[in-house]
């Protein structure tokens, strides 16, 4: 009966606004929910998305979820039974829900539960009867786990890493339970008009397979892998809790009879999926995080395979918790941390509408068009950008000045509003690669390129014998630290491509050697920076002998930044240099287009004397 009349006022919603042409043509994003379903439907609710009962009162509106409903927050569930509802309502109504499967869906998809919250589980509890737990906990005992002396110590083992709901959770996040088969009908690139939406980001795999058939691909291989690991799992081949880069070798040393063979087989085959990869659309942050100057040839790619213009992403929260823009407007940032016990963050919604993107904010009624391009790239302390960063280094006391032992001094620099950093002291002139006139002048080079590899670096007011000061970002290492500790790995911006900007910047600037000391890491997801540009800015037309016969990329993004270049706009950001210097660069920055086939840009340039 209570069917009956929802499907009747279903209906009549639906028969409302088709008359009315309400939202008609208009798309809508939301990014992140991680369980905030008190703030989503605040969210819903203002943008008249939703009614009170949480009915679709949206007509035509086709709105977009750019993934990761659950985890983290408790209310998950709740999220979930909320959007499986509107998405039947909206299509009665003549609109659209469109769901974008994040990572977080794909790992429960996939037993990877880190992330799921004692609040989540509790959802579940009511639902897991007794029998299910003996038996998962009788299997496991069966294989050496939870194997103490008595049993009563072996169960509470087991109840402490496996809370009440863990099971009936897992069970209806299965490719045949409620959530689970719901998510598997789901999409993981979507295309509507000539914007893509999706979780993560464009990587370099949407520039060669059409979004349509690899997103179906991708789905098909999640919910190959999530069957394969149920079945290793009731075969007692592996544990409900294994990791998934362990499962194939815990199930190959649990093997003993050979019809199970076929399973191990699976989970081998399935797990090599893009879907579970950084390079694949549910993870990638290239466009998030990574540098223009390289990333932006990903974008261009994989937009132009795809017919696109734009794309809408979720997944990176931004340090303004707000949604801003990269690439010229061509890439949205949506997440917002709309979960804000944990992010800090609010709920806010992307509209796309006659050409223009217009975002609101729960709590903020009024439509406001978001930031173009801000910079997202390089260390920032707090959310100062760096103009204003750059602004208060110049004029900032420094406390705690050491000398170094090679001509820097290292100060703490007190920028306001409570920040305190710490930051190297150059001298103008001076032997070694810390020298602060071409240190600062590699940094407006940096600048005038959009690089973003040199952290700030200003000149200080009334400052005599350092009167440089360089931003060093907190927690970051340099290459001879980071060799000699052993540490290595990938972040989420390929070191490959930040190297082959490093190579190219320092062919271009003529730089004589890079000393293992000046260039660095940030912490965790290794970003590159550069310093000790003391040897730099020759007049030598000639790359540097290390560099000449290096194997190195210039990117297409680069490789036009660079031919913009000319000596008026050279001379006028880098007047330390001299007419001969800025000649030289400039032949250097040819034989850098050379590489890339385009050949000088306006002829020889002709080394002029010194003034």
């Amino acid at each position: 009966m209570i069917g009956r009349l929802r499907a009747a006022r279903s209906l009549l919603v639906a028969l409302i606004f088709i008359a009315e042409g309400a939202h008609a043509g208009e798309i809508a994003a939301f990014g992140d929910v991680h369980g905030a379903y008190r703030e989503l439907t605040q969210l819903l609710t203002e943008q008249n998305v939703i009614d009170s009962s949480g009915t679709w009162h949206a007509g035509a509106l086709q709105l977009v979820s750019l993934g990761d409903l659950v985890d983290r927050g408790d209310d998950g569930r709740e999220v979930l039974e909320l959007l499986m509802n509107m998405q039947l309502e909206a299509q009665a109504a003549g609109g659209r829900l469109h769901v974008v499967l994040g990572n977080h869906e794909i790992m429960n998809l996939t037993g990877e539960l880190d992330y799921v919250s004692a609040g989540d589980y509790a959802r579940f509890a009511l639902e897991e009867s007794e029998p299910q737990r003996t038996q998962a906990f009788e299997r496991m005992r069966a294989v050496g786990r939870f194997d103490p002396d008595g049993e009563t110590d072996a169960r509470a083992q087991f109840d402490a890493a496996f809370p009440r709901g863990y099971f009936a959770r897992m069970s209806a996040f299965a490719a045949d339970g409620r959530y689970g088969k719901w998510l598997l009908d789901q999409t993981i690139v979507l295309q509507i008009g000539d914007t893509l939406f999706v979780h993560g980001g464009l990587p370099p795999i949407l520039a060669q397979a059409s979004a349509v058939a690899l997103s179906r691909r991708l789905i098909e291989e999640v919910g190959a892998y999530a069957r394969a690991w149920h079945a290793a799992m009731n075969a007692g081949l592996i544990d409900p809790d294994t990791p998934m880069a362990e499962r194939v070798a815990l199930a190959t040393r649990r093997l003993t009879e050979k019809k199970h063979q076929a399973l191990i087989d699976a989970l081998a085959r399935t797990e090599q999926s893009v879907a579970f990869d950084v390079d694949g659309p549910a993870w990638y942050r290239g466009q998030a995080l990574c540098h223009p100057a390289y990333e932006d040839d990903v974008l261009t790619a994989a937009l132009a395979r795809q017919g696109a213009v734009r794309v809408v992403v979720g997944h990176t929260v931004n340090v303004q918790r707000r949604v801003v823009s990269r690439f010229g407007g061509r890439v949205v940032l949506a997440d917002t941390g709309m979960l804000n016990a944990v992010y800090r963050g609010r709920a806010s919604m992307v509209y796309l509408r006659d050409g223009k993107t217009e975002v609101v904010y729960a709590g903020e009624t009024p439509r406001q068009v978001p930031l173009d391009d801000p910079v997202l790239v390089g260390p920032r302390p707090g959310a100062i950008d760096d103009s204003e960063l750059e602004r208060r280094m110049s004029g900032a006391p420094a406390v705690a000045d050491t000398d170094s032992g090679d001509g820097r001094r290292l100060v703490k620099l007190d920028v306001g509003g409570s920040t305190i950093v710490d930051a190297a002291l150059l001298p103008k002139r001076g032997k070694g690669p810390w020298q602060g006139e071409r240190e600062l002048t590699a940094y407006r080079l940096d600048r005038l390129l959009d690089l973003r590899l040199i952290p700030p670096t200003v000149e200080r007011a009334g400052a005599d014998s350092h009167p440089v000061a360089q931003l060093l970002p907190a927690g970051t290492i340099t290459h001879a630290q980071r060799a000699a500790s052993g540490e290595a790995g990938q972040g989420w911006c390929p070191l490959r491509a930040q190297y082959d900007l490093m190579a190219a910047f320092d062919a271009l600037i003529g730089l004589a050697a890079r000393d293992p000391r000046t260039f660095s890491y940030t912490k965790n997801d290794p970003m590159l920076l550069l310093s000790g540009h003391g040897g730099a800015f020759g007049t030598s037309a000639r790359l540097p002998d290390y560099l000449a016969k290096a194997q190195f990329t210039v990117s297409a993004t680069l490789a036009a930044r660079l031919k913009a270049l000319d000596e008026t706009r050279v001379a006028a950001a880098l007047p330390a240099l001299s007419k001969r210097q800025v000649s030289a660069l400039l032949e250097r920055r040819d034989a850098l287009l050379a590489r890339r086939g385009l050949g000088s840009v306006d002829g020889a340039h002709a080394a002029a004397n010194d003034e």
